[in-house]
C-alpha cells in the first residue's frame, strides 16, 4: 500500500518530469483512457470506438478522411474502426454523390441509443474522477486544455499520432 501511496503523490517522479506539463498530461491522458475504456467496455465500445461514433454522430464531418483528421487517427485504423462499427449496425457507409471515390459514414438509430448511453457512462466515469473538483475549476482546466488543444500543438497532430 505505501507504494501506491508513493506513486499517488507523485513524490518519485523526478523534479524534471514534474517541473513540465508533458509528463503530468500523458500521465493523466493514460488514466482517462483506461477509465473510459473500462466504462465504455460493457457497451461493447473502446475510447476511439465511442470518439468515432460520437464524431460521425455530430454530423458536421462526414467523410472517412475528415473524421480521421477530426479524431486524431490514421486512415487504417479508422477504416478498422468503422468496419468494427458498421458490422454491429451502428453506423452506415454511403457513397458521396459529389465524390465516387469517397465513403460518407453515418449513425444509425441504433447507433444513436448506443452512443446516449455511452455518453451518458462517460460523463459519470468522469464524476467519479473528478468529484473531488469543484465545477468552475473542471470548467477551467477543460478551457485551458482547450486552448492547448487549438494554439501551437496544433501542427503535432499529424505527427503526434492517436491517444486512442
Amino acid at each position: 500500500m505505501e507504494v501506491i501511496d508513493e506513486a499517488r503523490s507523485c513524490s518519485k517522479v523526478p523534479a524534471v518530469l514534474r517541473e513540465g506539463l508533458g509528463w503530468p498530461v500523458a500521465r493523466i491522458a493514460a488514466a482517462f483512457a483506461a477509465a473510459h475504456n473500462e466504462a465504455l467496455a460493457p457497451l461493447g465500445l473502446s475510447l476511439r470506438t465511442f470518439a468515432v461514433l460520437a464524431t460521425v454522430a455530430g454530423g458536421s464531418v462526414r467523410s472517412q478522411l475528415e473524421i480521421a483528421h477530426n479524431v486524431g487517427l490514421d486512415k487504417t485504423t479508422l477504416v478498422a474502426t468503422i468496419d468494427d462499427l458498421e458490422r454491429r449496425a451502428w453506423v452506415l457507409r454511403k457513397p458521396d454523390p459529389d465524390d465516387r471515390r469517397a465513403r460518407i459514414v453515418e449513425i444509425t438509430r441504433a447507433g444513436q441509443t448506443l452512443l446516449q448511453r455511452a455518453a451518458d457512462s462517460v460523463r459519470a466515469t468522469e464524476h467519479r474522477i473528478l468529484g473531488g473538483m469543484s465545477e468552475e475549476h473542471i470548467a477551467q482546466t477543460k478551457a485551458s486544455l482547450i486552448a492547448l488543444l487549438s494554439g501551437p500543438l496544433f501542427e503535432y497532430f499529424d505527427r503526434a499520432g492517436s491517444c486512442l
